[in-house]
């Protein structure tokens, strides 16, 4: 219906291949505004049809914009509690993307950046670079000698455009958050330069490329050989490495709520949480990094500066690409980026599937994270019921189903913890019973035994004595 104007091609269509919610909406008066409530009381026959809802309203929120109305799509929907969620994607795909497709097709297809970066070697503002961390779109990250305190190395970012990064950093303390030492700017190359402290060159994504080659990991100690060889680091295998797989993936979730928690306090949305963004140090902590596309929740925000990586970014986050804004985005959504992202740790696999073109659109990035992921207990059998069920609702397609705040989703996660170190005391504890008795029986049989011997006058063969 979007492809036509109310009536135009009305004599075109066959009458029989029309819908009844179609038809009405063809059939109202070009010289009348459509109006969802008019809709229904001429036709109380579609009242009870969801579809009939969203079909109208949206024909409302076309007329009403046709008209030049400012309408927004997102306090449009709340009108219509029921279907919001559904209201909202057909008005972001058959109105917003068809506005700025231009504009929407240029993120999510962004080119390399083609910028001349300074090579290793070279000196920053003071900073020799000694060797690539990683890089962005728009920006790189090096090992660096600080000037500033000799023999400290740093992790020393360097950004083509404008960015809070450091300003939200700055107000954040938490183990698990990358911490600001400096932040200044190379007039000469145009480029903004921030110095953080370096904890590890080791990220999740690395985790997830060297275990997941076959079989599902087993022991923490897997990690700690990918933690070693990334970092160059010698001696024993330090004792969190002794944890199931599983279980240290459940520690990393908590720490990395904890941390959430921490930025969501001060107002920060990180709105990029993907695995490339998680280091892993050699105590096997996380630490969140590239707050580059985070933005404070009571700062004034436009489209253009909407960011995230597509796999790992939540409905609301892509319908933000449509032109949206950022109105709808909240802390649940960085605990979505943090179920998609403890998935793909857990399963080596992404949550849904190959990752779209951005040739396809927006429809088909929203239409498949309304189906839940497959199990990861299928893949990964060491992966505990409750916090695999707790990982696949941070990935509820509506917002409200998921936990509502990082601090609800720790103290859910230290529960499953607690309750699995109880389950492993006390499995232990019968374990321990059962050698405890066994051994008692049979240093009671070998005292039995050895009662019999003394008692007889002459040696025979020790009779096994006491054991069942």
């Amino acid at each position: 219906l979007g492809k036509f104007g109310r009536g135009e091609t009305l004599g075109q269509l066959n009458p029989k291949t029309q819908s009844p919610i179609s038809k009405v909406i063809w059939d109202w008066p070009t010289d009348e505004p459509f109006r969802v409530e008019k809709a229904f009381e001429q036709n109380p026959e579609l009242v009870d049809d969801p579809r009939a809802l969203i079909e109208f309203a949206v024909e409302e929120f076309a007329d009403r914009r046709d008209a030049g109305e400012d309408v927004s799509a997102t306090t449009y929907a709340q009108r219509f509690p029921e279907v919001q969620t559904h209201l909202l994607d057909s008005l972001v795909v058959d109105q917003g993307f068809r506005e700025n497709s231009d504009w929407v097709q240029d993120i999510l297809s962004r080119k390399p950046d083609q910028y001349d970066w300074p090579a290793v070697g070279e000196t920053v503002v003071g900073y020799k670079l000694l060797e690539p961390l990683g890089s962005g779109g728009f920006s790189r990250v090096y090992l660096a000698n600080d000037p500033k305190v000799p023999g400290r190395k740093v992790a020393l970012k360097l950004c083509r455009q404008e960015t809070h990064e450091a300003t939200h950093l700055a107000n954040l303390n938490h183990r698990s958050i990358g911490v600001v030492y400096d932040v200044t700017r190379d007039s000469g190359r145009g480029i903004g330069v921030i110095s953080m402290q370096f904890r590890s060159r080791t990220t999740i994504h690395n985790i997830v490329t060297k275990l997941w080659g076959g079989r599902s990991p087993e022991s923490a100690e897997a990690v700690w050989d990918v933690v070693r060889t990334g970092n160059q680091l010698s001696g024993e295998a330090p004792e969190w490495s002794q944890a199931t797989f599983a279980d240290w993936v459940l520690d990393l979730a908590i720490e990395l709520a904890r941390g959430l928690a921490e930025s969501h306090e001060n107002g920060i949305v990180h709105c990029d949480l993907k695995p490339a963004n998680v280091l892993v140090d050699r105590e096997g902590r996380p630490i969140l990094v590239d707050f580059n596309v985070a933005f404070r929740r009571d700062a004034t925000a436009s489209p253009g500066n909407v960011g995230g990586t597509l796999p790992y970014m939540a409905p609301e986050q892509i319908r933000a690409f449509a032109g949206q804004g950022y109105s709808e985005l909240a802390p649940a959504t960085d605990l979505y980026g943090l179920g998609a992202t403890l998935y793909e740790l857990l399963t080596g696999q992404l949550p849904f599937g190959p990752i779209q073109s951005a040739e396809d659109g927006i429809r088909p990035l929203l239409s498949v994270r309304k189906v839940r992921p497959r199990s990861m207990r299928r893949r990964n059998p060491g992966v505990d019921i409750e916090f695999e069920r707790l990982i696949l609702d941070c990935m509820s397609y509506e917002s409200k189903a998921r936990p509502q705040t990082a601090h609800e989703l720790a103290d859910a996660l230290e529960r499953i913890r607690t309750r699995r170190m109880v389950d492993a005391a006390e499995i232990g504890r019968r374990r321990m019973t059962r050698w405890g008795s066994a051994a008692a029986v049979v240093s009671l049989g070998a005292v039995i035994g050895i009662g019999i011997v003394e008692e007889r006058p002459t040696p025979a063969p020790m009779p096994v004595a006491g054991i069942p």
